[in-house]
């Protein structure tokens, strides 16, 4: 997805607890950055990869903090494109805090360097101190390196791949989320159930994709071309369209 530069991003990210940048080393120490008990080894991390403006983890998260089925449950929203991931840091302030898009853009800094909405204001600038941004971060990473970003250690037992690029011509088809180069790199840091949710809306890449998972020994789970009326997924996503699947490994 093609997308214009936000000039706000950089320093908005740089400023919040949710960012972790691709620098930084992060492989097996994922209990560390979310501060986690050292003695707790029964929490869970779940990723999506290709995250974009985050409407998904955004309400991924939501799920997950009043649902008590995920109490030991940590997300990670991973994309590589800055503007993407400034968008995806106030898609999840915004459904932290329980205001629109709207709301948030009504906070305006005036001629004279005073604001609009100044109770709003103060609300955003210390939004770092709410404990709930304890169970999901940001990551700016390259899905070409993922597994150098996480190791067995880090307990990662489920992926998302929502409408990630179908890359349609053969010459591009390694770049596919769901390719075995790419398949192969994550079952190097799954653990536990390994369990893969894949969308998409293209036909094609869907089925390319079905074979991949079964070269490398997955089991479907759970299919449907129908998301809108599969009830399952709908109770655990809140998405409501388009095609799923669900995958685990079996070794």
């Amino acid at each position: 997805m093609r997308i214009r530069r936000k000039k706000w991003a950089e320093d908005e990210l740089k400023n919040s607890v949710l960012y972790i940048d691709r620098t930084e080393d992060t492989k097996n120490k994922w209990k560390n950055i979310f501060d986690i008990d050292k003695n707790k080894n029964n929490f869970e991390i779940h990723i999506e990869i290709g995250m974009g403006k985050g409407k998904f983890v955004s309400s991924l998260f939501k799920e997950y903090t009043t649902n008590k089925r995920y109490s030991n449950t940590y997300i990670i929203g991973i994309d590589m494109i800055e503007a993407m991931l400034g968008l995806a840091k106030r898609e999840i302030e915004n459904s932290i805090l329980d205001i629109s898009k709207e709301e948030r853009e009504s906070i305006i800094k005036k001629r004279d360097g005073s604001y609009t909405n100044i109770e709003l204001k103060d609300k955003v600038e210390n939004i770092n101190n709410i404990e709930n941004f304890k169970k999901i971060r940001i990551l700016n990473a390259n899905a070409e390196n993922i597994d150098k970003y996480f190791g067995k250690e880090d307990n990662v037992t489920r992926i998302y791949l929502n409408f990630s690029n179908p890359w349609p011509k053969d010459k591009h088809k390694k770049r596919r989320l769901t390719h075995i180069t790419k398949l192969k790199k994550y079952l190097e840091f799954l653990s536990g159930k390994k369990e893969i949710y894949f969308k998409t809306d293209d036909y094609n890449f869907f089925e390319d994709s079905r074979n991949y998972f079964k070269e490398l020994g997955f089991v479907e789970k759970d299919m449907t071309y129908d998301l809108k009326n599969n009830d399952i997924y709908l109770k655990n996503t809140g998405f409501r369209k388009y095609r799923n699947r669900t995958w685990r490994n079996v070794y």
